[in-house]
């Protein structure tokens, strides 16, 4: 008797079963192709693929279309560092090259032409005092006139800003010179009172018709009649300065003999320097 006799309704047993399907249930692989090749590739593409999202996903984590910073005139003042070397001791103050030449011409001449410093960005100024520098430095980024004492901000006082003033039109910095005439300005008015000693220096590094000149003879001539108003510890440096007595001797000529008007100076303007077409600064209250 045959075993399909022994089974009802002809069945097959289970080793029968899966004696039929063994050769169906493997897959046919080429025989050129080792076992396991197919799903190592695709698994290494699966990594791959992964690895790209979660890079993409650090650094860009809310999904948002990549920043790219645009030029502009206000993030060119800040693109890159110039170095000036100030003193005989070169004393190295860094700043931004934007900043700078915006302020000034002379360096807006010397870090964007043809010369050697606009190769290095370093400028080297031999002759010029570090803390005057010290205080222009500070302004361009503050946009305040202070001196440094104890380590403690200060106002400047009038010889210190008639320096600052000898740099910043030696360097072709208008804005610059305009604060410190206001400074100036200030100063005159608090103390009520002029003084002599700066005179020379003054007049030996400006040119005629320099608006500090202007403002020191504006000055005398608001709080005397005459030379002979002056005390004599006036004289000796008012002596050593004869283009500020002609100055001075024309101004009281046009005054036609009024007597001198102590007060505040209703236009600063008139001591300013503006480019064509600029708008003028606004008038101070008169007391």
């Amino acid at each position: 008797m045959t075993r399909e006799n022994n089974l009802p309704g002809g069945a097959f047993s289970a080793a029968d079963n899966i004696q039929q399907e063994q050769p169906s249930s493997r897959p046919m692989i080429p025989k050129n192709e080792e076992p396991g090749t197919e799903s190592l590739g695709a698994a290494k593409n699966t990594v791959s693929t992964l690895a790209k999202t979660m890079s993409s996903s650090v650094s860009n984590p809310f999904g948002c279309s990549p920043f790219v910073a645009k030029p502009s005139p206000l993030r060119s003042l800040y693109a890159e560092y110039v170095h000036i070397l100030v003193g005989p001791k070169k004393i190295d103050f860094g700043i931004h090259r934007g900043l700078l030449c915006q302020a000034s011409k002379f360096f807006q001449a010397a870090l964007n032409g043809s010369f050697a410093e606009a190769l290095t960005g370093i400028v080297e100024l031999p002759e010029e005092n570090p803390y005057i520098f010290e205080n222009v430095h500070t302004w361009l980024y503050t946009k305040e006139v202070k001196s440094i004492t104890n380590g403690e901000d200060v106002p400047c006082n009038v010889n210190r800003l008639v320096e600052l003033f000898i740099f910043g039109d030696k360097m072709g910095m208008p804005t610059f010179c305009n604060e410190t005439i206001d400074l100036l300005i200030d100063v005159f008015e608090k103390e009520n009172q002029v003084v002599a000693f700066f005179l020379a220096r003054a007049w030996e590094n400006t040119s005629a018709g320099s608006p500090l000149r202007k403002l020191l003879v504006a000055t005398y001539v608001q709080h005397t009649n005459d030379l002979e108003s002056f005390h004599a510890d006036f004289f000796p440096p008012m002596l050593a300065c004869p283009d500020f007595l002609l100055d001075l001797a024309k101004a009281y000529s046009a005054r036609r003999g009024d007597p001198p008007k102590k007060r505040h100076i209703a236009d600063p303007c008139q001591y300013h320097q503006h480019a064509e077409g600029e708008e003028r600064c606004p008038k101070k209250e008169t007391f």
